[in-house]
């Protein structure tokens, strides 16, 4: 974060490898008046909270989706995000997290089911598939 110059900066997670180059222009689209924009799925499958192995309620779905990137950030709120999180020694999981942390406001744009973090080695075998379609 102290090499980046410009005003925003865009956070991708390598993971991804198909991303599509239209979130970028959605991003951008939808930055005015927030401190970052994240793409985001809605979770399509019944979602339960566990204690060990036993359910402890099942939680509204509607209500919960998940994050992707690329995600784009006004650079400034993304560097006092960053510091605030170091000070208060708080790991996140995504950038968009430590604006939360930190009073910022993130807004959403609709992601992509095609835009998969591989992560599990199923996830490599859906990659190849992917490629080969």
């Amino acid at each position: 974060m102290r090499a980046v110059s410009t005003d925003i900066v865009l956070v991708h997670d390598a993971a991804r490898p198909f991303v599509e180059g239209k979130f970028v222009e959605e991003l951008l689209n939808v930055l005015d008046g927030a401190d970052g924009v994240i793409p985001v799925v809605p979770v399509g499958e019944t979602l339960k909270e566990l204690d060990g192995i036993d359910v402890v309620r099942t939680l509204d779905r509607t209500r919960h989706w998940l994050a992707q990137t690329p995600q784009l950030f006004r650079t400034e709120s993304l560097r006092r995000a960053h510091e605030k999180a170091r000070a208060d020694e708080f790991a996140g999981t995504d950038d968009a997290q430590l604006i939360e942390m930190s009073g910022g406001t993130v807004r959403t744009v609709p992601g992509s089911r095609r835009n998969i973090k591989v992560t599990y080695p199923e996830d490599f075998e859906l990659a190849q598939r992917m490629l080969d379609s």
